[in-house]
């Protein structure tokens, strides 16, 4: 079987709706879906945040990018409260030493800075809609083959 995988677009919830059947069976990365494991105080689960964001933006399916720019606040919210203070140089030291888990997965940094805990996760549209096939622990289906119907 034939298959397609692209990388920014598939999780975009204009990809399925422009292109229609023409989507269908495509794989694409993500950073973040509402199945991602991980919680914190502030925002609570993935599900609780695609909650929160669809009765914030009228119904509006959240997707990775918006995730992705609220975790990167949240780091900075948890690296305040960690470091005790808003002086620049306490921040910036705690948010090196971030080891959290959050909304969007694990929030932990490298000496260059990357967030190399966080495992990045794997779509593929279904019926039109944008469907986890990996990690395990947060796959809301199997992938299936182009022209197969099947895993």
């Amino acid at each position: 079987p034939q298959i397609f995988a692209e990388t920014v677009a598939p999780p975009t919830p204009d990809f399925a709706k422009t292109l229609t059947t023409s989507a269908e069976g495509v794989l694409g990365s993500t950073q973040w879906t509402s199945k991602t494991s991980g919680s914190d105080k502030w925002l609570g689960s993935a599900q609780d945040y695609a909650a929160t964001f669809a009765k914030q933006f009228n119904n509006r399916e959240p997707e990775y990018h918006g995730a992705e720019a609220t975790a990167a606040c949240l780091a900075f919210v948890l690296a305040v409260e960690k470091a005790g203070s808003t002086d620049p140089n306490k921040v910036r030291d705690a948010l090196a030493g971030l080891d959290e888990q959050t909304f969007f997965g694990p929030l932990k940094f490298n000496e260059q800075g990357q967030n190399v805990t966080k495992k990045m996760a794997v779509i593929q549209i279904q019926g039109g809609k944008p469907v986890t096939v990996w990690p395990s622990d947060s796959m809301q289906g199997p992938m299936k083959f182009p022209g197969t119907g099947s895993a």
